[in-house]
């Protein structure tokens, strides 16, 4: 995110809303049933999935079992639930209402899955994931569709179709609430003053996994970034994610490796004088990763500040989060040996909730170089899976040079660390490091 905000120089303007009065809470709420409908109707009819067999003696044992936990894989349960909470919250955010409001629509959503649409009994990390870490997927994603929304009236149709088409892959609840309004070829033009800052920041490269040898695993990834609404350039921060970082990164054939969202539900800057400044607040942040010794994912609440320190060449920036892990999850080499609940299956992590962290200093010096290290933290105390803690580390030291103002090439190395303290067996202790080499550009 660091390397982002040193563009605050550079920065277009979109739209943060949609200034429309809400639609009646029953149709967003219709909605989100009818998207429930719809994705049960791919599992039974198209994929044939044994969870979508339902009926009224499944609903009925569901209510009497009781909440617990499941066994999804970690993909589905850490970074698909809250896409799939992100679909019923933008169910009501694009008629109209705001992040809270939005967020019961997930809850309902989540709630109505879990005892209707599954043969399985409903499970707490489902809610969890999916409320809350689908509230923050679809504030994200709202936010993104009106940045891809924002044009000129006079546009093309073919260029007014890309647009409206672009939103459906990662926020389909707006794309269809447009349709059935007749909006679909509108366009949103917001006013100067209320349009926000955004930056993107996109980089391919290569990487290379343990030492540097002929055999070590090499692969071509992708990386992108969107920082919506630049920090510094506001005072307070009164509403739900104004300000948040969104991270996709993908490997090889776009499989996706990394995706982080980091948010600001509420804050306050400070000016301590005229070339320094702070922000404190309450943030969250939606994480999932995988890598060849680790794979975490969960949803953080988490009190946290950004310092920054400028002079005549130079510009300093450091932000500290230690928050709360409502739910996460991390790969355990003994979870396979634990049945979960009434299901009688087993997985390969361990669920639970814990602490996690996150510190990042990054220096720019005359506008060309930049310098940065960030280190990221996670325990897992298991609540579900082999009795025991998680302790997961991430630590990247980075280098950035500057050409031609906005483009870069970066160099970058990865350490990744994880402990396992077990009850009942061994614990475990690897670790690994990755170099990266990319070229992109900030815009």
């Amino acid at each position: 995110m660091h390397s982002i905000l040193f563009f605050i120089l550079f920065f277009n303007t979109t739209p943060e809303i949609d200034f429309e009065e809400p639609e009646p809470y029953w149709i967003p709420v219709v909605e989100s049933v009818g998207a429930n409908l719809l994705l049960w109707s791919y599992n039974h009819f198209i994929y044939d999935r044994p969870f979508a067999e339902i009926g009224w003696d499944t609903i009925k044992k569901n209510f009497e079992t009781g909440w617990g936990w499941d066994a999804d894989q970690m993909r589905i349960n850490m970074y698909l639930h809250p896409f799939q909470g992100g679909v019923y919250f933008n169910t009501a955010r694009s008629l109209g209402y705001g992040y809270w409001g939005s967020l019961v629509t997930s809850f309902i959503g989540s709630v109505q899955w879990e005892y209707f649409m599954e043969n399985e009994p409903p499970s707490v990390n489902d809610l969890i994931m999916t409320t809350l870490a689908g509230a923050a997927f679809g504030e994200v994603f709202y936010k993104l569709s009106q940045i891809v929304l924002d044009g000129k009236e006079n546009e093309g149709l073919w260029k007014k179709f890309m647009r409206e088409g672009a939103i459906w892959p990662f926020n389909p609840s707006h794309g269809f609430n447009r349709l059935i309004y007749g909006k679909t070829f509108d366009i949103i033009t917001v006013p100067k003053k209320n349009k926000s800052s955004y930056i993107i920041d996109f980089s391919i490269g290569r990487n290379n996994i343990g030492e540097l040898t002929p055999t070590s695993p090499r692969f071509l990834l992708y990386k992108l970034g969107v920082l919506h609404e630049i920090p510094f350039f506001k005072t307070e921060f009164l509403t739900p994610m104004d300000s948040f970082f969104f991270y996709l990164e993908a490997h090889n054939e776009f499989e996706i490796t990394h995706f982080r969202i980091d948010g600001i539900l509420f804050g306050k800057q400070i000016y301590i004088d005229k070339n320094s400044g702070l922000i404190w607040g309450l943030f969250q942040y939606s994480d999932y990763e995988k890598n060849d010794i680790y794979k975490i994912g969960g949803i953080s609440l988490a009190p946290g500040i950004i310092y920054r320190f400028q002079t005549l060449n130079t510009l300093t920036i450091l932000s500290a989060k230690l928050g709360y892990l409502l739910m996460g999850a991390a790969n355990s080499d003994y979870a396979s040996n634990y049945t979960v609940g009434e299901l009688l299956d087993t997985k390969d992590y361990n669920m639970g909730n814990g602490i996690s962290a996150k510190i990042q200093v990054s220096t720019l010096i005359a506008k060309t170089f930049m310098f940065s290290c960030l280190y990221r933290s996670w325990w897992v105390h298991t609540l579900t899976g082999a009795p025991g803690d998680e302790f997961i580390q991430f630590l990247v030291p980075s280098a950035r040079l500057f050409f031609w103002d906005n483009f870069y090439v970066e160099a970058q190395i990865l350490f990744y660390f994880r402990q396992g303290f077990y009850t009942d067996y061994d614990d475990v202790f690897l670790n690994n490091r990755e170099q990266r080499v990319t070229f992109g550009g900030v815009f």
